[in-house]
């Protein structure tokens, strides 16, 4: 999802969206990478309870912030023959 939600703000400053319109959605991912590096850290030092809970939301976070990029362009728009 993380990935996904990295490709669908690249696609969206790529097409030339308002740099304020991408602030809020970009902040949020930064958030949510912190989070999951300090769960990444907390399952090293066999801390799953630590880990378990700075997950806690990330995944209606990223949620969030793709519904607010919208659909990918991942489909092309040229015509087949």
């Amino acid at each position: 999802l993380i990935a996904d939600a990295n490709t669908r703000l690249a696609a969206a400053a790529n097409a030339r969206a308002p740099r304020r319109a991408l602030e809020g959605p970009r902040q949020a991912l930064a958030a949510v990478d912190v989070r999951v590096q300090k769960a990444g850290e907390a399952m090293k030092a066999d801390d799953y309870l630590s880990a378990r809970a700075s997950l806690q939301g990330v995944k209606d976070r990223i949620a969030r912030v793709m519904k607010v990029l919208g659909p990918s362009g991942a489909q092309s728009s040229r015509r087949t023959r």
